[in-house]
């Protein structure tokens, strides 16, 4: 029976890679050399339609298969930033140039931006991977960002962020040493009240992606001022297109569902994590 499911299984990947897309160009982008952005061949964007938010399937044959949101999308490549966290993100970090990885996807649901004007950005660690084109790719709205990390040294996209003349950029580090010290959700709490404050005016719009920690966090701060939020939630993925369970929250599938859940929906989905 086992070999049957998992045969199956293999079938069920096979059948779903939309292509196997080749390895461009790669970067690290921090100082303690934990994350890195790969960047994949031309026309890929083109051919899967790719939205802020959605994630995709990448697949390492005789590894592992993983969900890795976009953190970049251009009408002739995308890229993917990732955190080296275990021995499949170090495999996937580690290839070289013209490397070959099966992709799937996309998958889910993206950030929905429509009339809002002013928005927040609350970004915790690799969070702000998915968070950083949102700016580049809403000329006409203002943007705040609060970005946290551990240190200084692990911070990220913090000049690409500044080159966006609608972004203002602030920055936690948990050890104090660089900007706010403490957790990036008490910097965003400090963003509103300051904005209240001077402009009497809150912000139209909340998005954050982190830790369950941290969007616990974000989600109380959004209630107490009365701010829409819209959430990338993480969750374990297998099959990314809601047959095998593995990312159920509750009655949504994080794979189909989300990754991006926004008003009502996440009052729901905070009780599955």
């Amino acid at each position: 029976m086992f070999s049957l499911c998992y045969c199956v299984g293999i079938i069920l990947i096979l059948f779903f890679i939309e292509m196997f897309a080749k390895i461009i160009a790669k970067r690290t982008e921090n100082e303690n050399r934990t994350i890195a952005t790969l960047k994949f061949d031309n026309g890929f964007n083109q051919e899967l339609n790719v939205q802020p938010g959605q994630c995709l399937m990448i697949w390492i044959p005789g590894i592992n298969e993983k969900p890795f949101s976009v953190s970049k999308i251009s009408d002739d490549h995308c890229e993917v930033t990732i955190a080296k966290v275990g021995n499949f993100t170090e495999n996937l970090i580690n290839k070289g140039i013209n490397d070959n990885v099966g992709i799937r996807g996309p998958f889910g649901r993206g950030f929905k931006i429509t009339k809002e004007k002013e928005i927040l950005i609350v970004a915790g660690g690799v969070g702000l991977a998915p968070l950083a084109q949102l700016p580049e790719m809403n000329k006409d709205k203002n943007f705040t960002c609060a970005v946290g990390a551990k240190t200084k040294k692990d911070l990220f996209f913090i000049e690409r962020l500044k080159t966006n003349k609608n972004t203002s950029v602030f920055i936690s580090t948990d050890d104090g040493s660089d900007g706010f010290k403490g957790f990036v959700t008490g910097l965003a709490e400090d963003i509103i009240k300051d904005r209240i404050s001077s402009t009497n005016h809150k912000f139209d719009l909340i998005i954050a992606c982190g830790r369950k920690e941290m969007l616990k966090e974000v989600y109380k701060i959004s209630k107490k001022y009365n701010i829409c939020l819209q959430i990338s939630a993480d969750a374990f993925m297998k099959c990314g297109i809601g047959i095998c369970g593995s990312c159920a929250a509750g009655k949504f599938l994080v794979c189909k569902d989300g990754p991006v859940f926004m008003n009502e929906d996440i009052d729901y989905v905070m009780n599955f994590m």
